[in-house]
C-alpha cells in the first residue's frame, strides 16, 4: 500500500511504499511493522508506525523487488525485535539482526515494588539485589533510544549500572538534560 503518516504527529508528512508485516497492541496504542522499499537506495527498510500517524491511504499498485535477495536474505523476525525492546517507537528500523545485552539497572524500593508487581519487561530476571535503599534488576533488552526513553522518565529513582557503554551514553544524556535547565541570561 502506498501510505502518508505524520511522524511523531507533527504537521511535515511522508509518503512511502508499505507492506504491512505485523500488527501489535502495546500499551494502548496500535502499531503497524512492515518493510519498505528505498528505489534510490535499492534496499529494504523497516517502517514501526504508530496508526494514530498515518493521514492516508492511497489505492495504487506499487513496484516491489522480485526476489528475496533483493532483501539481502536478512534474517529479521519481528516477533525479536518486539521482545527485546521495552517499547515500540514510530521510525525506521534496521533490518540486520541485533542481539539483546545484559542490562543492570538500580530501582529506588517505592518505585522498585511497582516493578516487582508489574515487571517492566518480560526477560526481567525474577532474582533480585536489594542495594542501598532500593533492588537491583537484571534485563536482557536492546538498549535503544526507547530504552533510554524509559529509564529517563523514572529520574533519580531508576539508574542504569551496566552495561559501562549505556550508563555513559545516559550520563551524556543525563547532562544535555541538565543544560538545557542552565541559567539564561538576558532581560
Amino acid at each position: 500500500m502506498r501510505i502518508a503518516y505524520a511522524p511523531g504527529l507533527g504537521d511535515q508528512t511522508e509518503r512511502i511504499s508499505f507492506l504491512p508485516e505485523q500488527l501489535v497492541l502495546q500499551e494502548n496504542r496500535l502499531f503497524a511493522l512492515g518493510r519498505c522499499w528505498d528505489v534510490e537506495a535499492e534496499d529494504w527498510f523497516g517502517l514501526c508506525l504508530d496508526l494514530n500517524e498515518i493521514v492516508a491511504m492511497d489505492d495504487v499498485a506499487v513496484d516491489w523487488p522480485e526476489s528475496r535477495s533483493a532483501q539481502g536474505d536478512v534474517e529479521f523476525s519481528w516477533s525479536q525485535y518486539i521482545e527485546h525492546r521495552i517499547q515500540l517507537q514510530s521510525g525506521l528500523i534496521r533490518l540486520k539482526p541485533q542481539h539483546p545485552e545484559t542490562v543492570r539497572v538500580w530501582v529506588e524500593a517505592e518505585l522498585a515494588r511497582q516493578f516487582l508487581k508489574e515487571p517492566m519487561h518480560s526477560s526481567q530476571d525474577l532474582r533480585i539485589e536489594q542495594s542501598a535503599a532500593g533492588i537491583i534488576f537484571t534485563l536482557q533488552v536492546i538498549p535503544d533510544e526507547s530504552f533510554k526513553q524509559f529509564a529517563l522518565q523514572w529520574g533519580r529513582k531508576f539508574q542504569v549500572l551496566e552495561p559501562a557503554e549505556l550508563r555513559h551514553a545516559m550520563r551524556e544524556e543525563s547532562k544535555a538534560l541538565a543544560d538545557m535547565y542552565a541559567p539564561m541570561f538576558g532581560p
